[in-house]
C-alpha cells in the first residue's frame, strides 16, 4: 500500500452467527483475546502473513482503527503491565497508518520533532519480503539474547556442561 493509497472500505466478512451467538463474551475474554493479539504482534511470520494475506487486514481501515484502540488501551500503565513482550508494542506503533491518527481525536504517535511519515506502509511492506521478516527475527533473537546474559546473567556452568549450556 503506498502513502497515496486510501484502506479499503469493505467490512470483514460476517462471522458466523451460530458461532457467535452461542458464545457469552465477558470483559475478561476481550481483555485476554486483545491481548493475546497484541502479543502475536511481537512475531515476524504474523506480521508477514497480516501483510500478505488477503483481506489484507494491514490495509484495512477497521483494522487499523482496532489497532489504535489496542494503542490506546494498552499505553495506560494498569494495561501495559501485563504485556510480556514489549517489542509487541513497538511494532503496534510501526503498524498505525498516519490518517488513522487524523481521526483518532488526540491519540498521538508523531515524533517529537513534529514530522509524520508513513512508517506503516514502509514497514507492512517491508515484512511482507521473506528476507526482512528473517532479519527481523534474528535482531529479534539477539536482542533477546544479549538481555539473558547482560540482564539475568548466563548462569552457574556446571562440570560437564559447555559454555551454551549444552553437555559435553
Amino acid at each position: 500500500m503506498s502513502s497515496s493509497t486510501s484502506f479499503t472500505s469493505q467490512p470483514p466478512p460476517p462471522a458466523s452467527p451460530s458461532l457467535h451467538s452461542s458464545i457469552p463474551y465477558s470483559l475478561n475474554d476481550v481483555f485476554l483475546l486483545d491481548l493475546e493479539l497484541l502479543q502475536s504482534l511481537s512475531q515476524p511470520s504474523y506480521l508477514r502473513h497480516l501483510s500478505l494475506t488477503p483481506p489484507f487486514p494491514l490495509q484495512s481501515l477497521s483494522f487499523q482503527l482496532y489497532l489504535l484502540y489496542l494503542y490506546k488501551t494498552y499505553s495506560k500503565p494498569q494495561y501495559r503491565i501485563h504485556i510480556i513482550y514489549p517489542l509487541s508494542f513497538s511494532y503496534l506503533k510501526l503498524l498505525i497508518h498516519p490518517s488513522v491518527l487524523s481521526i483518532s481525536n488526540g491519540t498521538s504517535l508523531v515524533p517529537e520533532d513534529g514530522e509524520t511519515k508513513d512508517y506503516s506502509t514502509k514497514f507492512s511492506n517491508m515484512i511482507a519480503s521473506e528476507s526482512f521478516r528473517d532479519e527481523v527475527h534474528a535482531e529479534q533473537f539477539a536482542a533477546w539474547k544479549w538481555r539473558v546474559e547482560n540482564v539475568y546473567g548466563k548462569g552457574e556452568v556446571r562440570d560437564g556442561e559447555r559454555e551454551d549450556g549444552m553437555m559435553i
